[in-house]
Protein backbone atom coordinates (compact mmCIF):
# COMPACT_ATOMS: atom_id res chain seq x y z
CA UNK A 1 0.00 0.00 0.00
CA UNK A 2 1.27 3.46 -0.92
CA UNK A 3 0.13 6.62 0.85
CA UNK A 4 0.65 9.67 -1.36
CA UNK A 5 1.53 13.07 0.07
CA UNK A 6 -0.14 16.22 -1.18
CA UNK A 7 2.13 18.60 0.76
CA UNK A 8 -0.81 20.66 1.95
CA UNK A 9 -0.10 23.91 3.76
CA UNK A 10 -2.09 24.29 6.98
CA UNK A 11 -2.75 27.51 8.86
CA UNK A 12 -2.29 25.98 12.30
CA UNK A 13 -2.83 22.57 13.85
CA UNK A 14 -2.88 21.06 17.34
CA UNK A 15 -0.38 18.35 18.29
CA UNK A 16 -1.46 15.12 19.98
CA UNK A 17 0.04 11.90 21.29
CA UNK A 18 -0.86 8.92 19.08
CA UNK A 19 -1.84 7.03 22.25
CA UNK A 20 -5.04 9.10 22.53
CA UNK A 21 -6.33 7.77 19.19
CA UNK A 22 -9.02 5.17 19.79
CA UNK A 23 -11.47 5.65 16.92
CA UNK A 24 -11.48 5.76 13.13
CA UNK A 25 -14.34 7.83 11.71
CA UNK A 26 -15.38 7.12 8.11
CA UNK A 27 -16.77 9.87 5.86
CA UNK A 28 -17.66 10.53 2.25
CA UNK A 29 -16.84 13.71 0.38
CA UNK A 30 -20.50 14.16 -0.68
CA UNK A 31 -19.02 15.06 -4.07
CA UNK A 32 -18.93 12.65 -6.99
CA UNK A 33 -15.45 13.77 -8.04
CA UNK A 34 -12.88 15.75 -6.05
CA UNK A 35 -9.24 15.76 -4.96
CA UNK A 36 -7.39 16.32 -1.70
CA UNK A 37 -6.60 19.81 -2.92
CA UNK A 38 -10.27 20.53 -3.62
CA UNK A 39 -11.30 19.55 -0.10
CA UNK A 40 -8.35 21.47 1.39
CA UNK A 41 -9.58 24.59 -0.41
CA UNK A 42 -13.18 24.03 0.76
CA UNK A 43 -12.09 23.59 4.36
CA UNK A 44 -9.93 26.71 4.25
CA UNK A 45 -12.96 28.59 2.94
CA UNK A 46 -14.87 27.30 5.99
CA UNK A 47 -12.33 29.10 8.14
CA UNK A 48 -10.60 25.88 9.20
CA UNK A 49 -6.86 25.27 9.23
CA UNK A 50 -7.19 23.17 6.08
CA UNK A 51 -8.04 19.58 5.08
CA UNK A 52 -9.86 18.22 8.11
CA UNK A 53 -9.34 14.48 7.53
CA UNK A 54 -6.17 12.45 7.99
CA UNK A 55 -6.60 10.36 4.83
CA UNK A 56 -8.47 10.56 1.54
CA UNK A 57 -9.32 7.44 -0.51
CA UNK A 58 -10.01 8.13 -4.17
CA UNK A 59 -12.26 6.08 -6.44
CA UNK A 60 -9.15 4.91 -8.29
CA UNK A 61 -7.85 3.30 -5.10
CA UNK A 62 -5.22 5.99 -4.46
CA UNK A 63 -4.71 6.82 -0.78
CA UNK A 64 -3.64 10.35 0.12
CA UNK A 65 -2.36 11.75 3.39
CA UNK A 66 -4.18 14.80 4.74
CA UNK A 67 -3.41 15.97 8.24
CA UNK A 68 -0.59 14.04 9.89
CA UNK A 69 -1.75 11.48 12.46
CA UNK A 70 -0.09 13.42 15.26
CA UNK A 71 -2.34 16.42 14.54
CA UNK A 72 -5.94 16.77 15.73
CA UNK A 73 -8.35 16.64 12.80
CA UNK A 74 -11.48 18.68 12.00
CA UNK A 75 -13.99 16.12 10.77
CA UNK A 76 -16.27 14.98 13.63
CA UNK A 77 -17.58 17.50 16.16
CA UNK A 78 -16.72 16.67 19.79
CA UNK A 79 -14.75 13.59 18.65
CA UNK A 80 -11.67 14.99 16.92
CA UNK A 81 -9.02 14.69 19.63
CA UNK A 82 -9.04 10.88 19.81
CA UNK A 83 -9.96 9.97 16.26
CA UNK A 84 -8.59 9.47 12.76
CA UNK A 85 -10.73 10.83 9.93
CA UNK A 86 -10.85 8.95 6.62
CA UNK A 87 -12.78 10.49 3.72
CA UNK A 88 -13.81 8.53 0.62
CA UNK A 89 -14.26 10.34 -2.68
CA UNK A 90 -17.87 10.09 -3.84
CA UNK A 91 -21.41 10.63 -2.63
CA UNK A 92 -22.63 7.32 -1.24
CA UNK A 93 -26.07 8.64 -0.55
CA UNK A 94 -26.78 8.12 -4.26
CA UNK A 95 -23.92 6.03 -5.71
CA UNK A 96 -22.18 2.75 -4.94
CA UNK A 97 -18.52 2.25 -4.14
CA UNK A 98 -16.46 0.19 -6.57
CA UNK A 99 -13.99 -2.58 -5.75
CA UNK A 100 -10.75 -0.55 -6.10
CA UNK A 101 -11.89 1.95 -3.48
CA UNK A 102 -13.24 -0.76 -1.16
CA UNK A 103 -9.90 -2.61 -1.36
CA UNK A 104 -7.91 0.56 -0.69
CA UNK A 105 -10.13 1.44 2.27
CA UNK A 106 -9.61 -2.03 3.70
CA UNK A 107 -5.84 -1.81 3.28
CA UNK A 108 -5.79 1.57 5.01
CA UNK A 109 -7.79 0.22 7.97
CA UNK A 110 -5.42 -2.75 8.22
CA UNK A 111 -2.46 -0.35 8.23
CA UNK A 112 -4.00 1.77 10.98
CA UNK A 113 -4.90 -1.30 13.06
CA UNK A 114 -1.26 -2.34 12.87
CA UNK A 115 -0.02 1.11 13.86
CA UNK A 116 -2.58 2.04 16.53
CA UNK A 117 -3.87 -0.49 19.05
CA UNK A 118 -7.51 -1.09 19.95
CA UNK A 119 -9.25 0.99 17.31
CA UNK A 120 -13.03 1.22 17.00
CA UNK A 121 -14.51 1.90 13.55
CA UNK A 122 -17.38 4.38 13.40
CA UNK A 123 -19.43 6.00 10.66
CA UNK A 124 -19.69 9.78 10.93
CA UNK A 125 -23.47 9.54 11.34
CA UNK A 126 -23.04 7.38 14.43
CA UNK A 127 -21.38 10.29 16.22
CA UNK A 128 -22.96 13.42 14.73
CA UNK A 129 -26.35 14.38 13.27
CA UNK A 130 -25.55 13.77 9.59
CA UNK A 131 -26.23 11.33 6.74
CA UNK A 132 -22.48 10.98 6.10
CA UNK A 133 -21.12 8.69 4.71
CA UNK A 134 -24.40 7.90 2.94
CA UNK A 135 -26.88 5.03 2.99
CA UNK A 136 -24.91 3.05 0.37
CA UNK A 137 -21.55 3.19 2.19
CA UNK A 138 -20.21 -0.43 2.14
CA UNK A 139 -18.84 -0.71 5.67
CA UNK A 140 -19.01 -4.50 5.85
CA UNK A 141 -17.18 -4.91 2.54
CA UNK A 142 -14.43 -2.54 3.65
CA UNK A 143 -14.06 -4.39 6.95
CA UNK A 144 -13.82 -7.70 5.08
CA UNK A 145 -11.16 -6.20 2.82
CA UNK A 146 -9.23 -5.00 5.87
CA UNK A 147 -9.00 -8.63 6.99
CA UNK A 148 -7.75 -9.77 3.59
CA UNK A 149 -10.91 -11.75 2.88
CA UNK A 150 -11.47 -13.02 -0.64
CA UNK A 151 -14.18 -11.72 -2.94
CA UNK A 152 -15.67 -15.22 -2.93
CA UNK A 153 -17.02 -14.61 0.57
CA UNK A 154 -18.55 -11.34 -0.52
CA UNK A 155 -20.08 -13.01 -3.57
CA UNK A 156 -21.46 -15.77 -1.35
CA UNK A 157 -23.11 -13.13 0.81
CA UNK A 158 -24.42 -11.24 -2.22
CA UNK A 159 -26.09 -14.40 -3.52
CA UNK A 160 -27.87 -15.11 -0.23
CA UNK A 161 -31.54 -14.03 -0.09
CA UNK A 162 -32.55 -10.99 1.94
CA UNK A 163 -34.45 -12.04 5.06
CA UNK A 164 -36.66 -10.14 7.48
CA UNK A 165 -39.32 -10.80 10.09
CA UNK A 166 -41.91 -13.14 8.58
CA UNK A 167 -39.46 -14.94 6.28
CA UNK A 168 -39.51 -18.74 6.39
CA UNK A 169 -37.54 -21.64 5.00
CA UNK A 170 -34.06 -23.10 4.65
CA UNK A 171 -32.29 -19.75 4.44
CA UNK A 172 -33.82 -18.74 7.78
CA UNK A 173 -32.54 -21.98 9.31
CA UNK A 174 -29.06 -21.14 8.01
CA UNK A 175 -29.41 -17.67 9.53
CA UNK A 176 -30.45 -19.10 12.89
CA UNK A 177 -27.55 -21.56 12.86
CA UNK A 178 -25.06 -18.77 12.16
CA UNK A 179 -26.56 -16.55 14.87
CA UNK A 180 -26.30 -19.43 17.34
CA UNK A 181 -22.60 -19.76 16.49
CA UNK A 182 -22.32 -16.13 17.58
CA UNK A 183 -23.98 -16.58 20.96
CA UNK A 184 -27.70 -16.62 20.20
CA UNK A 185 -29.88 -19.41 21.56
CA UNK A 186 -32.51 -19.81 18.88
CA UNK A 187 -34.63 -22.75 17.86
CA UNK A 188 -33.54 -23.64 14.34
CA UNK A 189 -37.05 -23.82 12.96
CA UNK A 190 -36.83 -21.76 9.77
CA UNK A 191 -39.27 -19.16 11.10
CA UNK A 192 -38.01 -15.54 11.30
CA UNK A 193 -40.02 -14.49 14.34
CA UNK A 194 -39.57 -12.02 17.18
CA UNK A 195 -36.70 -13.90 18.87
CA UNK A 196 -34.76 -14.19 15.61
CA UNK A 197 -35.34 -10.48 14.96
CA UNK A 198 -33.98 -9.61 18.39
CA UNK A 199 -30.92 -11.81 17.77
CA UNK A 200 -30.32 -10.07 14.42
CA UNK A 201 -30.49 -6.64 16.08
CA UNK A 202 -28.00 -7.77 18.73
CA UNK A 203 -25.64 -9.18 16.10
CA UNK A 204 -25.83 -6.10 13.87
CA UNK A 205 -25.07 -3.82 16.82
CA UNK A 206 -22.09 -5.96 17.88
CA UNK A 207 -20.63 -5.92 14.36
CA UNK A 208 -21.10 -2.22 13.65
CA UNK A 209 -23.77 -2.85 11.02
CA UNK A 210 -26.93 -0.85 10.36
CA UNK A 211 -29.38 -2.08 13.03
CA UNK A 212 -32.45 -2.58 10.85
CA UNK A 213 -33.30 -6.24 11.49
CA UNK A 214 -32.95 -6.97 7.77
CA UNK A 215 -30.44 -9.66 6.81
CA UNK A 216 -29.06 -8.47 3.50
CA UNK A 217 -25.64 -8.85 1.90
CA UNK A 218 -23.80 -6.84 4.57
CA UNK A 219 -25.14 -8.88 7.49
CA UNK A 220 -24.70 -12.13 5.55
CA UNK A 221 -21.15 -11.04 4.73
CA UNK A 222 -20.27 -10.95 8.42
CA UNK A 223 -22.23 -14.09 9.34
CA UNK A 224 -20.64 -16.18 6.59
CA UNK A 225 -17.12 -14.92 7.24
CA UNK A 226 -14.99 -17.90 8.24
Amino acid sequence: MTIKKANLQFKSTTNRDLKVIKTVVLHHAAATSCTVEDIHKWHLQNGWSGFGYHFFVRKSGEIWEGRPLDKVGAHCKNNNTGSVGICFEGNFENENMQEAQIKAGGELLAYLNGKLAGLTIKLHKELNATDCPGKNFPLSSILLASQGKTEAKQEEAANTPTLKKGSKGAAVRTLQEQLNKNGAKLAVDGDFGAKTLEAVWTYQKAKGLVIDGIVGKNTWGKLLDK
